[in-house]
């Protein structure tokens, strides 16, 4: 009986594991995402990838630093999380970013609030998009 447990407990496990694994898609990225990009608003995001790993930071002018990581999920697109902090106090907030490389120079993002805090509200939602400078 304990080897038919522990043999049902490491199967859930494998399960659970698969589904949380990048697809074998991401390991071959189309794009690049190392480099400088513009925002809507003239603010600029730097991001560097090493292999299918994406990490960045985001400064911008309205008040706001962001730190961003994460991996790709399939040759295009990026899932990021991504810790927001408010310059002014101090108050961090958790958020996820997609990323979509729509090509080279061209990417698509959106932020969505993890928790409430920081004057936002779980599900609040940023879309976005970014043009590279460098």
């Amino acid at each position: 009986m304990k080897r038919a447990t522990t043999f049902l407990l490491m199967m859930v496990v494998l399960v659970l594991v698969s589904q949380t694994v990048p697809s074998t898609a991401a390991s071959n990225p189309t794009f690049d995402m190392t480099g400088v990009w513009k925002d809507s608003i003239g603010d600029t995001l730097q991001l560097f990838q090493e292999k299918d790993e994406v990490n960045g930071i985001y400064v911008n002018s309205v008040g706001f630093a962001h730190r961003l990581e994460g991996r790709y999920v399939s040759q295009t697109k990026a899932k990021l999380t991504m810790i927001r902090r408010t310059r002014s106090s101090g108050c961090e907030t958790t958020m996820t970013v997609d990323i979509t490389a729509n090509s080279a120079n061209s990417i698509t993002l959106n932020s969505i609030a993890m928790e409430n805090a920081c004057g936002l509200t779980v599900g609040q939602n940023f879309p976005g998009t970014a043009t590279r400078v460098q």
